[in-house]
């Protein structure tokens, strides 16, 4: 396996905005100052409708914190998520850095303990010389049958094979969702790059072992 890049790195912190400012203080406009100060963010809030979606939440992107870029900072009203393209690691150590500097800079209520759950994204791009079909023989039969039983239909061959793999657990009765593991063929590109895409719920460094680990069970 060769990575490509690193799209996303995203850590999210589940901890409501209201404990860090249980007092109901205007701290926003000072957060976005102090944060420009501090980050240099080039996308910033800049009018009152920018701090009032929460759905959307509060944006700031292309900042950096001792040298790691961030590409986003989102501030909601039930957690803070942060993106770089380096790893979650990085991620998950800035947000930590950053909300024990707003404790001092900004004069919020904030303990490392008020973090109860964290939730992961990492998404890559990477090449894989073996086709998904090698992971089963059966899987290269049953995409030629497919590809036959088209053709037939259609006059056209188009040749069909596994380009998906999905990890995913039973959501029927737990409501906090912590994501799918995926690996496909990146959309758009010919099957003869070898080029994928790969999202998982985990740290960037697990992501990257495990695909290792999948690539060398393809060509077992």
């Amino acid at each position: 396996m060769k990575l490509s890049s690193i799209l996303q790195a995203r850590v999210v912190a589940l901890l409501p905005l209201e404990d860090l400012n249980p007092h109901g203080e205007l701290i926003a406009p000072n957060a976005t100052k102090a944060l420009l100060d501090k980050c240099g963010f080039l996308v910033y809030p800049q009018k009152i409708e920018d701090y009032i979606q929460p759905e959307k939440g509060i944006k700031y992107e292309v900042g950096a914190w001792d040298g790691l870029v961030i590409q986003q900072l989102l501030l909601f009203a039930g957690g803070i998520a942060l993106d770089t393209n380096t790893s979650t690691r990085d991620s998950e150590k800035i947000l930590t850095e950053m909300l024990a500097w707003a404790k001092d800079a900004l004069n919020i209520n904030y303990e490392p303990g008020m973090i109860k759950s964290k939730s992961l994204l990492s998404q890559v791009t990477f090449t894989c010389e073996t086709p998904l079909n090698a992971l089963n023989p059966v899987l290269a039969s049953i995409a030629d049958k497919i590809t036959t039983s088209v053709a037939s239909d259609i006059g056209f061959v188009f040749p069909y094979e596994a380009n998906s793999i999905s990890f995913g657990f039973d959501t029927a009765h737990i409501k906090q969702n912590a994501g799918r593991f995926t690996i496909e063929r990146r959309a758009d590109i010919p099957y003869s790059e070898n080029k994928y895409f790969s999202s998982a719920p985990i740290h960037t460094d697990e992501h990257l072992a495990l695909l290792e680990e999948f690539e060398a069970a393809l060509k077992s």
